[in-house]
Order: structure tokens, then sequence, then C-alpha cells
């Protein structure tokens, strides 16, 4: 259920992580918060990093859609033991505490869903997303398997992703490979796992495995004795019970600036893992802290607040010795601890890209020519500084959205290689500019001609040769040639550019604005100098007709 079946550590050991390996990923065991990509977020991805998506409707439409899906909404019916002392906290301190956004019910009293949730009622993508999918029939789950590479073969001299190898356990136990293939591959294998699967697949970016983030928590504990009848959080409240997270404080989060900073809220501690990140003093000391488990609260920031062995009894202690204590233990440096710093968001390792040439966000195939995408945690351009699953499923359901017009539409360009382009407007423009021009070339030359040559045959005199008029006729077809020429290829390149074969060699080709402004400016000068030549070639006929007038007067 978790990666490394259970606890995760740095090289040094410094932070614990926690990662889901399970069917349904991180949101299996996630603990039920689902806040949307802070709008800070959002706004630094779109303008920093040029990822115009999270700053477009077609973002906040896929957050939407994610949290109907999920069921996600903010109110409880009763609240567990550490989220009503963190609340009561906050409020007799004046601190902002505020519901968190939940995707279960407001009568989801279970602490337990660390683990899974037993009774299916926390919306995780196994009880939605992945529904969707055995009921649609059109794909399978597979549990206790490992994906090993992707498979891929070159077309047309560039590589592409065909597929993927995975090893699996049959019903015997035994391990078997099996091979997926697929028009369109996907990897989300989590920050910490898919960097090394991209280069068991032979990607050689240099950057695989870089930009890695983590969200450090430090913990407080709090014990909440039930040996008396006035006790609070009353006797029958247990840590181990209740909404995971319900409140959460951002008192100290520097939302009007950078907009990152710590966020107060409450993990989900069960005997196993509140005996591993309590300090060792002796072993005295643990008993007493584990039997004390079940009325102990738990809190935990992001950064700027530590736990290094110290304790302070609140209720003897005066406002100037808790202040003092607050100021001393929040400026420790994350280092030394007693207690590990912890982590259960790990992002960026194998972050988004953007091409610039195109001017629309694009799912980067890095399989070197497409055919590939990647989706989760390791996409993030930075850490979130809340809890990433919505945005994860947004980014997703997005990225989703892309492969169906890849595979239905041909609506998605890849990296210029492998690549898929839409059918632009432009091509019936440009079908019916090509029709306009040839008629009125044809059709003034006609005219033209008929004129010229119809004068000298009812007139029978030779008409003197309009030098000037054919100059202006062999411009016009050469305007109306390359008019032709450059409206014929814009044209062809709007249509749709086929997965693999791109307009040319495989390769998609983008119409710049200036291609049909110049088109439409040659196809203006033949028509231009067509005009001109009738006009002078008439004006001609008309002098040559009055000065025979003239001669047969005199005569």
């Amino acid at each position: 259920m978790y990666l490394g079946h259970g606890i995760m550590g740095t090289d040094n050991m410094d932070v614990l992580l926690l990662a889901g390996s399970t069917v349904g990923g991180g949101s299996t065991i996630n603990w039920s918060a689902s806040i949307r990509t802070p709008p800070h977020v959002t706004k630094e991805w779109s303008e920093k990093y040029d990822l115009k998506l999270f700053g477009s409707k077609n973002y906040e439409n896929a957050l939407d859609v994610v949290c109907r899906k999920m069921g996600v909404q903010s109110e409880f019916e009763h609240e567990g033991f550490h989220n009503m002392i963190l609340r009561k906290g906050c409020e007799n301190l004046g601190y902002q505490v505020e519901n968190i956004p939940r995707n279960a019910n407001s009568d989801h009293y279970c602490g337990w869903c660390c683990l899974g949730c037993k009774d299916g009622r926390k919306k995780g993508t196994a009880e939605t997303w992945l529904v969707d999918l055995v009921q649609s029939r059109n794909g399978a789950i597979i549990t206790q398997c490992e994906a090993i590479k992707v498979i891929t073969e070159k077309i047309k001299g560039k590589k592409r992703a065909i597929g993927v190898a995975f090893a699996f356990q049959t019903e015997e136990g035994k391990t078997e490979i099996g091979i997926v293939e697929a028009k369109v591959t996907v990897t989300a294998c989590g920050a910490l796992c898919t960097p090394g699967f991209l280069k068991r697949s032979g990607l050689k970016n240099p950057n695989i495995g870089k930009n890695l983030h983590l969200h450090p928590v430090v913990m407080a504990w709090g014990y909440f004795p039930d040996d008396n009848s006035n006790a609070w959080p009353e006797a029958e409240k247990k840590s181990y019970e209740g909404g995971i997270m319900t409140a959460m404080s951002k008192v100290v989060a520097n939302f009007e600036s950078s907009g990152y900073g710590a966020v107060i809220q409450t993990p989900a501690l069960h005997p196993g893992l509140f005996s591993a990140l309590m300090p060792w003093i002796s072993g005295e000391d643990f008993k007493n802290r584990m039997i004390r488990f079940s009325r102990t609260a738990h809190v935990f920031a992001n950064r700027d607040s530590t736990y290094n062995g110290r304790a302070l009894n609140v209720k003897r202690a005066s406002e100037e010795e808790f202040e003092r204590f607050v100021k001393e233990e929040s400026s420790r440096p994350l280092r030394d601890l007693s207690a590990p710093i912890c982590s259960a968001h790990q992002m960026g390792s194998c972050r988004m890209g953007w091409i610039r040439r195109d001017p629309r966000w694009t799912l980067r195939g890095d399989l070197g020519g497409g055919g590939a995408f990647r989706g989760g945690f390791e996409r993030f351009p930075t850490a979130l500084g809340v809890n990433p699953m919505v945005t994860i499923q947004g980014i997703a359901y997005c990225i989703a959205q892309s492969i169906v017009e890849v595979l239905d539409k041909e609506k998605l360009k890849l990296d210029g290689n492998l690549c898929y382009l839409p059918r632009s407007s432009a091509v019936g423009l440009g079908i019916g500019g090509l029709i306009c021009l040839s008629i009125a070339q044809v059709t003034g030359n006609l005219f033209i001609c008929r004129k010229f040559y119809s004068g000298q045959q009812n007139r029978g005199c030779k008409v003197r040769k309009p030098s000037v008029s054919c100059i202006l006729l062999v411009f016009s077809w050469i305007s109306f040639g390359l008019a032709v020429i450059l409206m014929s290829v814009a044209t062809s390149m709007s249509r749709s550019q086929p997965f693999g074969e791109g307009w040319l060699d495989g390769e998609c080709y983008l119409v710049k604005d200036g291609v049909f402004i110049g088109s439409a400016f040659l196809g203006l000068l033949a028509l231009g100098s067509t005009l001109g030549s009738g006009a002078i070639t008439i004006s001609r006929m008309q002098a040559e007709e009055n000065r025979k007038v003239h001669a047969q007067v005199d005569e």
C-alpha cells in the first residue's frame, strides 16, 4: 500500500517519506484533503514558467470536473479529536482557521483512511475514475505489477513509444513479464519512481530526477488527559477516530507576497508511525508516550516549526514563558533534530516542459519523438504548498483530454517530431480564396482576349500591339502563380497533420499569418494588373476606333 512497505527515507535519513503504491495511488491513502491549486501557484506557473494552461478557463474547468467527481465539500457533522484541538487553539489565539475541503461526506467519521477507506466513502480514484474504466470495459486494472520500461521503435528514423513492459505475479505467485502495446503511453509512477523508470526506458535527458521538491513537515504533540469529568475534548474522543483533516490555519502563510509559507494541519498517526516519529529520551518515556497515544493530539506545519525533545506544561507556564518557548522552538534550524522531518508530498522530479515556438501549452513526449505523456506529482514545475491530489487529477484530466484529441481528432502537436496538428479554419478560407482568385483571373483574361480579338475581326483593321497591356498581363499571371503556390501550400499545411506523418517527412509545420497576408497581397496585385491591362486594352481600342472614324471623315 505504501512505497517501500511503509516509510522511506533520504540517504541521510533526515527526511522520512510517505508515498502511495497501490490501486488508486496516493488518493487511496490520502487524508481526504481536496484543495484546489492555489491562485498564486497557477499565476506563477502561467507567467513565470510560461505554462498558459494554468491561467486558462480550461484548467479551472478541469478542477471543477475533478471536484464534482470526488464529491468535494467542506462540511462535517462531528469533528475529530485532533481537529477540535487545532480549531479551538486557533480561535483562542485569534488565528484564522478554516474548514478543509474533503472528498468525503459530512458524516464520514473515519480515522483510518490513510490505510484505504474501509467503507469506500472517501472518493479516491479507486472509487471514481477507475470504476468508470472497469465499467466501460475499455481497460483492465492489474495489481501486484511493476512497470519495467517503455518500449519504443523507430518510425521514419524517429523513436516513438509503442507500449510498456511490466512484471506481474501470477495466481501461483510466480513473476512473469507482460507487454502492453498502445498508441499512446502515459507514465505516472510518482516523483520518486518516474525518474528511474524513464532512465530504464533509455532516456538520457540530464534533467531527469532533478528539481525534486518536498513538502517538509515538522510535528508537535500535546497530551489531553481524560481522567476527570471536565475533560476536553470529551473522554470518548480518541486520536485515531474522526475525519483526519477538517481544519487548517494559514496564519503563518505568506500568501500576500510569494504565496508560500507554513500551513498548520493535523496528520494521521496510528501507533506504528507515531512510535517511529517520537523522539527517543528513554525507555520509560517512550512507554508513557505510547500509553497516552489515544489522547495525544498531533499537529504539523510545513516549516518554521519543529520539536527537538523539549516539552512545556502549558497549564503551569505563564504567558511569557509560553511565548518564549514558541519563539525559541520555531527558530531552530531544520537539522540535528531529535524528531525526524516528514514528507508525504514529493513533486517536480520530471517537471513539465514548454515548446516556445507553439503558442499553446503542450504535453511533451520525452521518448525521443512522441507517443508518450507524463502525468502526476513529477510534472509540477514547483512545490505546491498544499495537498496536491486535486491538482494532480486536474492535470491528468487535461492530459486525458489531449490524448482523446490525439486518438480521435488529431489535435495535438508533440515536440515538432511525431505530431498532430488540428485542421484549421484557414483550410476552408484558403480553398475559397483560391477558387475566387482563379475565377477572377481567368474571367478577366478571357474578357481582355475577347475584346482584343473581336475588335480586330469586326473592324478589319490591324490594331497596334498594346505593349504596356501585355506587360501588365504577364505580371498579373506571375503574381497569380506565386499567390496560388503560397496559398495552396498554406492551405495544405492548415489541414490536420497526422501523427507520425506531419505535413512533410514526419514534421509538423505551423503556417504564419504573414504567409496568408503575402498571398493575399500577390492576389490583389494579380487582379490589379489584370484590371489595368483590360483598361489599357479597351482605352487603346477606343482610341484606334476614334482615329479610324476621323480618317474616314477626312476622306
